[in-house]
């Protein structure tokens, strides 16, 4: 299969390729605003303490209203919620340029932190509940995913570097303003674009009348069991690598804090490389994905926890990025396939509050593991947790749900498979 062939694939589908390049710009945005909001904070007060807090306070929303969002993304329309959130969170951004021209106060820029941080709580779920809606077939989604995860690699390699330039340029108001207009990219394409049928009607599943999906939260729990355990792996390790790569620079490789810019760097390109392989095993043999990403993070860690060597170093983290990228687009295709009937705003909420967790937990646990067991431990930790919960992704869901494969999908009955032939899918403009 090229390389081009998805890309081509998905420009059949207007409304789609329309969400999934216009979320990547939003992305590209969200990495300028990462890392310009830091060196704002720090202007303004001259406090390292309060930039830190500023970063952590970005994680309480996600924390507290990932599971109102989910049930929000099931009982309304998610098209609507994008729109709402991604206005908002547009709003915010160029308040908070404003705001840097007028040299105001540090409490006024939280502030529109927060409110943006909880915008885009919101907008998750949304978004995971709308690509399903968009996309024609399982194939198209899954795809769709893994060309959005590329994208978002790209843009995690060109936004730091567009605005670490605005940042030496004294910019720092058009990097907000920036980020304000890459999400107005994707409320244009909302408005401009949306599905006629959705997925779930073409495949005449049944939703209450209220407008809550009829799953009881028990069997939702049940069915996102392996996704639940492989999120809270992809969480835990995607935390522990971003705290590392200082601590490895610095006291494993013992070069400088200057060579973080290299593992970044290397981090960016494996997950571009990551993106594409997902979108090669998304539709052919995911669960051989998942084995292999696994795999691939844990031994990259293992072996960096012996061999102190910087060129090995770049290459480790490129094929750790690069393995929880492809873990990631599987995992989410995974949940969309298994939620097909309803439920899929609510089962983000619940792997989101988790993922808030294992993210503190990511980004402590290595630092603890330093001052009492020292380096190589610390770097040979998020390995195993990878292998513990990888492992357990696989077999808790056979185990518990055994009419679901977390990588397959749901099996239809008989009346959606019958509808998804007998309903013609009429073509969204």
């Amino acid at each position: 299969m090229r390389i081009a062939d998805p890309i081509h694939r998905l420009s059949s589908n207007r409304p789609l390729a329309a969400l999934v390049y216009a979320s990547a710009i939003s992305g590209a945005g969200d990495w300028i605003y990462l890392t310009a909001f830091p060196v704002l904070i720090f202007e303004r007060s001259g406090n390292f303490g309060l930039v830190g807090l500023a970063a952590v306070a970005r994680f309480v929303p996600f924390f507290v209203l990932s599971m109102p969002a989910g049930i929000a993304a099931d009982r309304f329309p998610p098209r609507l919620i994008l729109i709402l959130t991604e206005t908002i969170r547009c709003l915010a951004m160029l308040l908070i340029a404003g705001l840097c021209v007028l040299d105001a106060d540090v409490p006024w820029v939280l502030l529109l932190i927060m409110i943006a941080a909880g915008a885009g709580t919101f907008s998750m779920p949304a978004l995971a509940t709308l690509v399903p809606e968009f996309a024609d077939n399982d194939a198209q989604m899954g795809e769709a995913n893994a060309i959005r995860a590329t994208l978002d690699s790209l843009a995690g390699v060109a936004g730091p570097a567009l605005a670490g330039g605005l940042v030496i340029l004294g910019g720092l108001p058009v990097a907000f303003a920036l980020n304000g207009a890459s999400f107005a990219v994707v409320t244009a394409a909302l408005v401009i674009w949306r599905p006629t049928i959705g997925r779930r009607t073409r495949l005449g599943v049944a939703v209450a009348s209220d407008g809550e999906p009829a799953i009881p939260w028990a069997t939702l729990v049940r069915r996102i069991a392996g996704p639940l355990a492989l999120d809270g792996a992809i969480s835990f390790a995607s935390a522990a690598t971003a705290v590392l790569a200082v601590l490895i620079a610095v006291d494993w490789l013992r070069v400088g804090p200057s060579f973080t810019g290299a593992l970044n760097a290397g981090a960016g390109a494996g997950g571009i490389v990551g993106g594409l392989i997902a979108g090669a095993a998304v539709n052919a043999n995911p669960r051989l994905g998942v084995i292999t990403g696994v795999a691939c993070f844990s031994v990259a860690f293992v072996v960096l926890g012996f061999v102190p060597v910087p060129a090995f170093a770049v290459f480790a983290m490129a094929l750790a990025l690069g393995a929880l990228i492809l873990l990631d687009t599987l995992n989410m295709t995974a949940l969309q396939r298994i939620t097909v009937d309803g439920g899929t705003g609510r089962a983000t909420g619940i792997i989101h509050t988790c993922a808030a967790v294992w993210m503190m937990a990511g980004a402590l646990v290595p630092t603890v593991c330093m001052a009492l067991l020292g380096i190589q431990a610390a770097i040979i930790g998020p390995a195993a947790v990878m292998l513990a919960l990888g492992g357990l992704s696989v077999v808790r869901l056979r185990i518990a749900e055994p009419e679901f494969d977390m990588c397959v999908g749901l099996r239809l009955p008989d009346s959606a498979a019958n509808a998804s032939t007998n309903v013609e899918p009429v073509p969204a403009t």
